[in-house]
C-alpha cells in the first residue's frame, strides 16, 4: 500500500504505509511492515522506497539480533553510516555535534523499546529549558526513531503522541541586527580610515552584495566580472570537523536559488581593484580572500572577519554609538538598506528581486527577516502624522 493520510490524536496530519513482506516461517501468515508518523507524502515516500528496496534484498528476513536490546547508541551507529553519503560533510559535522553532544549524552544507553511517550515527553521539556537548539536535536531524534521503526525495532514513533513544547523559552530577544543607511556609512568609514584594504573591501563587498559567510569566502576573481559589474555566487565554503582538523573545503551552495549573479556598484568594484593590486596571486582562479601560511587550505578561515569585529570594538577609535552587528547582520542590513534608499527615493524594489539577489529560495523568508521598520521609516511616517493626511 502506498503512502496514505491518517490523523494523530492531537489532529495532525501524519503519513503512513503498508508493505507485504513475506510469510511468516512457522504460521505461514503473510507479514506486513507497517510505518507512520511521516510529517509529509514526500517523506512516506522516501522510506516507501527504502523498504522497498530491503525487501528486495532480503533484509527483513536476516534480523538476527534481539530488538529488546538495541539502544539509542545502537541505532544511531547503523543510522548515521547511510546518513552520511547523503549531506556535505558540514551538514554531517553538525549532526554528529548535536547527537553526541547532546542526544547521545541523554539518552544514548536508553533501550529503543522502552523510550515510551512519557519518558520522551520529559526529554523534550528538558531540551526546550536548556537551549534553542533543543529543537535540533528532537528533530534528529525523531528521524532517528523513524529509522528505528522502519526496521522493525518499534512499531511506532513515540513522537505521535508526544507534544512539542516551545524551544525559545530561554533565548534571549536580541537587538535587531542590522544597520541602516547612515550607520553602515559610519560603519565603512571606520575600516576605510583604520582597517587594511582588505578588510575594508572584505566589509564592503559583503554589505553592498548581501553575500552568505561562506559564498564570499568561496570567491575566486573569475567570479567578479569588473566589465560588466556582475558577480556570480556558484559555490561556498564548508567546514569539516568530523576528523578533529576543522579543514575547510569547497561546497555547493546552500539552495538551487543561491546560485546567482548579481549586480555590483561602481565603487564596490574600484574597493576590489585596488585591493586586487595588492595581492602577491590575484589570477582568475585565485580565491579573492586567501590564508596565509596553511598549506592546508587556501580560503581565509571564516572566524578571521569575526576576530575583525571584534577588534573594531575593542579600538580607540571606534564608534562607540554605533550599533554592533554580526557577519550575517552585515547580510541583514543589505537586504534593509536596499528597502531604505527605495522607499527615500520614492520607488519600490519588488520582493523578488530582492530574494533572487539574496539568494533565498522562498519569497516569505525575505519577507519575514528583512522588511523591518527602520528609524528612517520611523521618521517619514511621522512627518506624515504631524502634517497631517486629510
Amino acid at each position: 500500500m502506498t503512502p496514505r493520510k491518517y490523523k494523530t490524536s492531537s489532529g495532525e496530519t501524519r503519513w503512513e504505509f503498508e508493505l507485504y513482506i513475506g510469510r511468516d516461517p512457522i504460521t505461514k501468515k503473510r507479514k506486513r511492515k507497517h510505518m507512520r508518523g511521516f510529517s509529509s507524502k514526500n517523506e512516506a515516500l522516501i522510506a516507501y522506497s527504502k523498504a522497498l528496496e530491503e525487501r528486495e534484498k532480503g533484509e527483513y528476513s536476516s534480523k538476527q539480533y534481539d530488538k529488546r536490546d538495541v539502544t539509542i547508541n545502537d541505532l544511531y551507529n547503523e543510522w548515521i553510516k547511510e546518513y552520511a553519503p547523503t549531506v556535505e560533510k558540514s551538514t554531517l559535522s553538525t549532526v554528529e555535534h548535536h547527537f553526541k553532544l547532546h542526544i547521545l549524552k541523554d539518552l544514548g544507553n536508553e533501550k529503543v523499546q522502552n523510550l515510551k511517550p512519557v519518558k520522551l515527553q520529559e526529554q523534550l521539556n528538558q531540551w526546550s529549558n536548556e537551549a534553542k537548539s533543543g529543537a535540533a536535536w528532537s528533530r534528529y531524534l525523531k528521524r532517528l526513531l523513524n529509522y528505528a521503526v522502519l526496521h522493525e525495532v518499534i512499531s511506532s514513533n513515540p513522537f505521535d503522541v508526544v507534544k512539542m513544547p516551545s524551544f525559545n523559552k530561554r533565548t534571549k530577544s536580541k537587538p535587531d541586527n542590522f544597520l541602516n543607511s547612515e550607520q553602515l556609512g559610519r560603519f565603512l568609514n571606520y575600516w576605510k580610515t583604520y582597517g587594511t584594504i582588505q578588510q575594508y573591501a572584505y566589509f564592503r563587498l559583503m554589505s553592498y552584495t548581501g553575500l552568505r559567510r561562506g559564498e564570499i569566502l568561496a570567491l575566486e576573481w573569475q567570479d567578479i566580472d569588473f566589465q560588466k559589474k556582475r558577480l556570480t555566487v556558484n559555490k561556498s565554503i564548508g567546514y569539516d570537523s568530523l576528523d578533529g582538523s576543522g579543514n575547510l573545503y569547497l561546497k555547493g551552495t546552500k539552495t538551487v536559488a543561491s546560485n546567482r549573479t548579481i549586480s555590483v556598484d561602481t565603487t564596490t568594484l574600484e574597493i576590489m581593484t585596488e585591493y586586487r593590486k595588492a595581492l602577491t596571486n590575484n589570477s582568475g582562479n585565485e580565491p579573492v580572500w586567501p590564508k596565509k601560511f596553511n598549506k592546508k587550505t587556501k580560503w581565509m578561515a571564516a572566524n578571521i572577519p569575526e576576530i575583525w569585529l571584534l577588534d573594531m570594538r575593542k579600538d580607540e577609535h571606534a564608534d562607540d554609538d554605533l550599533k554592533r552587528v554580526s557577519l550575517h547582520g552585515l547580510r541583514h542590513t543589505h537586504a534593509t538598506v536596499l528597502f531604505e534608499q527605495a522607499m527615500l527615493n520614492n520607488q519600490q524594489i519588488p520582493i523578488k528581486a530582492v530574494q533572487k539577489r539574496l539568494g533565498h529560495a522562498n519569497v516569505n523568508v525575505t519577507m519575514e527577516i528583512y522588511t523591518h521598520m527602520t528609524d528612517t521609516e520611523n521618521d517619514v511616517i511621522n512627518s506624515f502624522l504631524e502634517n497631517g493626511i486629510e
